[in-house]
């Protein structure tokens, strides 16, 4: 992963990594849960509401099951049903950019309004979503991959195409499996908006002077 200068390939990379490596293990589980271990998880699910979740996926043609999050959902990237896509989001932010007023207003135009469309106490279904936790059987897990040609496409959502296409079914946000809104998704008014995109830009070479190539811990 070190050696590759993408992130959404280097993602990819990690994903599969792990999925190879459970494949290997011999172990036979019923179900897999995927996570990021970063502050996304800061405040865990209880243990009967990952169970809740995991009891959905007996349901037909639900071939996952993701975490919501309070104040709002926030993964829009790997986001997707017939009616909503946010496939060219990345390059949208990054001819945005320079300009923070710009930047913010796609913020206020486009990833706000639908982030709060998607934070409901019903479920909501769709054909991919992750959210920081998602619930897959293992049977079904194991038909998928997170690799393919296109480096720019996040890995959850070449993931879950794929499973959509193979089981012809959905997934589920589970308004009962719950995770805390990372501080760094959060919705901001503009002023807080700015300043953290300034500290964020005045840190950014110091990270690349500090940051050395090394073992990947998997």
């Amino acid at each position: 992963m070190a050696d590759e200068p993408r992130r959404l390939r280097r993602m990819a990379l990690g994903r599969e990594r792990l999925k190879n490596e459970l494949e290997a293990s011999g172990l036979q589980p019923r179900f897999v849960c995927v996570l990021d271990i970063d502050n996304v998880i800061a405040r865990p699910p209880l243990p009967h509401a990952l169970l809740a979740a995991a009891a959905k996926l007996d349901r037909p043609r639900i071939f996952g099951v993701s975490a919501t999050s309070l104040p709002h959902y926030y993964d829009l990237l790997v986001f997707e049903d017939e009616h909503r896509s946010f496939e060219t989001l990345l390059d949208d932010l990054a001819r945005n950019r320079i300009d923070i007023f710009k930047y913010y207003r796609l913020f206020r135009s486009r990833i706000y309004p639908h982030q709060r469309a998607l934070t409901d106490d019903r479920e909501i279904v769709c054909a991919s979503t992750f959210n920081g936790l998602c619930l897959y059987r293992a049977d079904t897990y194991r038909l998928s991959s997170y690799l393919q040609a296109d480096p720019d496409i996040c890995e959850h959502l070449v993931f879950n195409r794929r499973l959509a296409a193979q089981t012809g079914g959905t997934m589920i946000i589970d308004p009962g499996l719950v995770l805390r809104t990372p501080t760094d998704h959060a919705q901001r008014s503009f002023l807080p908006f700015a300043w953290r995109r300034l500290r964020k830009l005045v840190a950014l070479p110091l990270h690349r002077r500090e940051v050395r190539p090394g073992p990947v811990a998997l």
